[in-house]
């Protein structure tokens, strides 16, 4: 979250998911200033809430039981009003063979929106998700540009993240 949270630059509109990583990223955002953070997050919306400086936009729709917003009116809110420069996200894990997988297909939908209305895509993954499957595809692995990780991929992993050039940050 420290790591995602430096590359969010003034001016910045980001799309933030509601995944624990990004609400542990809004609490390092709390202190920028002439940012807008887009999300379907219940707990980044009220973590963020009153931070003079930033802009904070809920998606809408239907609030799930672990504090997200859900479903079609979300998605399409998202798809028909907003675009991003950067979207930060997680997901249940990520294989060289299956790409970025989730195990909630709602939350899937909403992640889906974000990642093709937005500029620049960082992926935030644990060393705990690398080689983790999820029953639900996210997305490709080329369709992100960054991976934030505590840690470098493993070597198939790697080969991957090398063939699409996409840049791994790990502090």
């Amino acid at each position: 979250a420290k790591i995602a949270a430096k590359q969010v630059n003034e001016g910045d509109t980001i799309f933030l998911d509601a995944s624990t990583t990004t609400f542990f990223m809004a609490r390092e955002l709390k202190t920028m200033r002439n940012i807008t953070v887009i999300t379907n997050s219940l707990r980044v919306i009220v973590e963020l809430e009153g931070c003079e400086g930033i802009k904070v936009i809920s998606v809408g729709g239907v609030l799930s039981h672990n504090q997200s917003f859900v479903g079609t009116l979300a998605e399409n809110s998202i798809a028909d009003n907003y675009v991003a420069s950067k979207v930060f996200f997680s997901s249940k894990g990520i294989t060289a063979e299956g790409g970025i997988l989730e195990s909630n297909e709602q939350e899937c939908g909403i992640k889906k929106r974000m990642l093709k209305n937005s500029r620049h895509k960082y992926y935030m993954c644990d060393k705990s998700k690398m080689g983790s499957v999820g029953f639900v595809k996210l997305a490709p692995i080329e369709e992100i540009n960054y991976l934030i990780s505590d840690e470098i991929p493993t070597d198939d992993l790697k080969a991957k993240f090398d063939e699409f050039e996409i840049e791994i940050i790990t502090d």
